[in-house]
């Protein structure tokens, strides 16, 4: 192969054969050639080296623009340069992206009503919820309480310091099993020997469940009984329960305490009752 140079300078000569590979494409329209002197091979590199530039930088941002299925347009993808490049500072080039949205499928149905792990019958206003120890579930009412309070308070008096009630609050049937909190003060008003207990009892007025209790102190001004729910330690579990469906009367009482049974005095002015309905979790499945 000759190494000289024509006489500008500008162009290798040369003289000998061309090797092309065999494993060269020609759908791929381009090939590398290898031009040597007979007997000898040489290779001539396809590119040259060219003098150190930046390197390219890809902003995170990708721009996607979502065509309706439907739409005419051709999903596409083009670079935006975003900070055009120097010898002392990089370009920056950004995606944009044009993709259609899937064609929407036939809308499929799910029916609820008639699962095969659905017991029960369905109620207006329940929520579906996971029977406790089994793999059901159950329409069952939202267990949230609320408050109720009397729509009078009374005023009394006794001078034979005799027990009696100051106030009731009537709670409509409820779809859930629950127990009550109390919320109630009285000032009493007696003679030296006075000991009254403001209670809440459920049902009955003399009988009923104690659902919330202030103990009273001796005296003639003692200070006000404030009421604190919850029932007598070692109870049953049903004391103070009131089951679902069932309607409760709650009974706001000032029993006297002393043996003496001194007189005393309550005012509607210092007294205050209120009561809360506080549901009962499912203890088991179907509850």
């Amino acid at each position: 192969m000759a190494s000289w140079t024509t006489d500008d300078d500008q162009y290798y000569i040369w003289n000998g054969e061309v090797r092309i590979p065999r494993t060269f494409d020609p759908a791929s329209k381009a090939a590398v050639i290898m031009l040597g002197p007979p007997g000898g091979i040489a290779q001539i590199p396809a590119l040259v080296k060219g003098d150190p530039g930046r390197h390219a930088e890809i902003d995170p941002t990708i721009v996607l623009n979502a065509l309706e299925w439907d739409d005419p347009t051709v999903d596409s993808a083009t670079w935006t340069t975003v900070t055009a490049g120097s010898d002392e500072v990089s370009p920056v080039y950004r995606l944009t992206l044009n993709l259609h949205k899937g064609e929407p499928g036939v809308e499929g149905g799910t029916t609820v009503l008639s699962a095969d792990d659905l017991v029960g019958a369905a109620t207006d206003g329940y929520v579906l919820t996971k029977n406790v120890g089994a793999n059901t579930v159950q329409f069952r009412p939202v267990k949230v309480g609320d408050q109720y309070w009397p729509a009078s308070l009374s005023n009394t008096t006794g001078a034979d310091g005799s027990n009696r009630t100051l106030a009731t609050v009537t709670i409509g049937a409820q779809p859930f099993d629950y127990r009550l909190r109390v919320f109630g003060q009285c000032i009493i008003s007696g003679t030296a020997n006075t000991r009254v207990d403001v209670l809440a009892r459920l049902n009955n007025a003399t009988s009923g469940d104690i659902v919330a209790r202030s103990f009273g102190q001796v005296g003639a001004t003692p200070p006000p009984n404030v009421l604190v729910s919850g029932v007598p330690a070692g109870s049953a579990s049903t004391v103070g329960k009131v089951l679902a469906g069932q309607s409760a009367v709650v009974y706001l009482r000032a029993e006297q305490q002393a043996a003496t049974a001194d007189a005393f005095t309550t005012s509607a002015a210092s007294t205050s009752f209120m009561v809360e309905v506080a549901p009962i979790a499912a203890a088991a499945a179907g509850s």
